[in-house]
């Protein structure tokens, strides 16, 4: 079973409860450190700064940011995800300053970085990391990986779920959430303890074994969110939840060669 790797927002109970904001800066959304081939350093400060409530991250591993894209985590965590298999990496410093110190360091006109230095070192950490993965994973295979596609009427209501084969997407990326079956062109435990998959963008992803270590080691604010996912509804049980395509329509995928 593969994973996406996510926040744990149990936790959470109003919208717009982050564990860290991030502070603005020119071209900030161009700095997303999700794509090993793209050298972040030249497109964000060093450290990349947000701001926080320090006694709240001191409980979390995984911060929950309002740029949830960003892969942010302690030391501690990209430790056990090393463990259970090594990957190429880049670490790029953060500093997240307390919240107490907000009106000084954040501009409110544009929520960029004023020029306020602060100094006292119980306001801010220096714990986090973004860690930018250096290399694709290239293991999915897209003829026999399975995809729903939904079908709508002229108004937009959606009137069916149909599959088709990853091959036949129109887009390079794939919509995890569309996923049925996930096919890979090797085994699991080839895998490593983190990997980014081409075909799935963002996503940070990880296996079975990854979950498990991240689970005996006590990391904190860490969920993980199995593809195929469970939805709702649906015909077919995965792993507690439900999906769109019923077994037999998979199973037809099997009888044809594509």
């Amino acid at each position: 079973m593969i994973y996406q790797i996510e926040n744990d927002l149990r936790q959470v109970t109003e919208s717009g409860q982050w564990d860290a904001r991030l502070i603005r800066f020119p071209h900030w959304g161009d700095a997303t450190f999700t794509n090993p081939t793209i050298d972040y350093t030249s497109r964000a400060p060093t450290p990349v700064e947000f701001i926080g409530e320090l006694a709240r991250l001191q409980q979390v591993d995984f911060p929950y940011l309002d740029q949830g894209i960003l892969p942010l985590m302690s030391m501690r965590m990209l430790m056990v995800l090393l463990s259970t298999g090594e990957f190429p990496y880049r670490l790029h410093p953060t500093r997240i300053y307390d919240l107490s110190v907000q009106d000084q360091v954040v501009a409110p006109q544009d929520g960029e970085r004023t020029q306020t230095v602060i100094t006292d070192p119980t306001l801010y950490t220096d714990t986090f990391f973004l860690v930018q993965l250096l290399e694709w994973c290239d293991v999915l295979d897209r003829q026999r990986t399975i995809l729903a596609k939904s079908e709508y009427n002229a108004r937009g209501k959606r009137i069916g779920v149909t599959g088709m084969r990853a091959k036949e997407a129109d887009s390079l990326y794939l919509d995890s959430e569309a996923i049925e079956r996930l096919a890979l062109t090797v085994p699991e435990m080839t895998l490593p303890g983190a990997f980014r998959i081409k075909d799935l963008s963002t996503r940070l992803l990880c296996t079975r074994k990854t979950k498990q270590a991240c689970r005996d080691a006590g990391l904190r604010g860490v969920s993980f969110r199995p593809i195929p996912t469970p939805l709702e509804s649906g015909d077919r049980a995965v792993d507690g939840g439900y999906r769109l395509l019923p077994e037999e329509t998979l199973s037809s995928f099997d009888l044809d060669s594509g």
